[in-house]
């Protein structure tokens, strides 16, 4: 796993993690997020998985960004006020919830483009890993046939409150240490 950081305009880093022949970029546009992926050589896609192991250092940000949909924990609290428990409780029953969590998978669809043809972001939970699958739905507008995006809006977001892990992800990630290689050691069992 190579992990690259990069300055960007807005005074944060680009984040862009190259895996198994695959880019998964995150980046900040003003107040808003895009999580994008694609082959490091172009490729036409309209499909791509990206998993994160257990063992990989990143593992812990997908984590809580899976475990704070999941659970409603949108707002990213540690000290929860009656308040804050009752928004949160709030967001769980919302129909926005429903749409996004369905058995334990969380289904986004990209801000930037109708719900008649958004990109789509899957992120499930298995054994052992985080596994973003990302899907491209061809509609009226164009899009990019190497890369598939999902932007991610703080404001005016179809999200609602369920924009903020993404926001927490993109700010926990800008503390990681850029590596070249990142090996991980799997143990044979006998």
């Amino acid at each position: 796993m190579v992990i690259e950081k990069v300055r960007n305009d807005v005074g944060t880093y680009d984040i862009t993690i190259e895996k198994e022949n695959k880019n998964l970029s995150i980046f900040q546009t003003g107040q808003d997020y895009t999580i994008s992926c694609q082959y490091v050589d172009y490729v036409c896609i309209t499909d791509i998985d990206f998993e994160i192991l257990e063992e990989e250092s990143i593992y812990p940000f997908f984590k809580a960004l899976y475990e704070n949909i999941i659970l409603g924990n949108c707002l990213g609290e540690k000290n929860i006020t009656k308040e804050t428990l009752e928004r949160m409780n709030g967001m769980v029953n919302s129909s926005i919830y429903e749409e996004i969590v369905k058995d334990g998978a969380i289904t986004i669809l990209c801000d930037a483009y109708p719900r008649t043809c958004p990109n789509i972001l899957k992120i499930q939970k298995l054994d052992g890993k985080i596994l973003l699958s990302f899907t491209q739905v061809q509609g009226r507008m164009p899009k990019r046939k190497d890369v598939i995006s999902i932007h991610i809006r703080q404001t005016g977001s179809r999200l609602g409150e369920f924009c903020y892990p993404f926001k927490y992800l993109f700010q926990n990630l800008q503390s990681i240490q850029e590596r070249k290689e990142e090996s991980v050691l799997k143990l044979k069992k006998d």
